[in-house]
């Protein structure tokens, strides 16, 4: 899905909404798989 929308221009433009949110600096990927890496086995 996020393919679909870098393709049409509409992932260009980061907002700090997650961030809000969260009231802190979302996780990278990485970081995510780390932490769940035995979900993904």
């Amino acid at each position: 899905m996020i393919g679909i929308y870098a393709k049409l221009g509409l992932a260009k433009k980061m907002t700090p909404d997650l961030e809000n949110i969260l009231q802190r600096q979302p996780i990278t990927v990485r970081q995510f798989v780390h932490d769940y890496r035995d979900e993904f086995i």
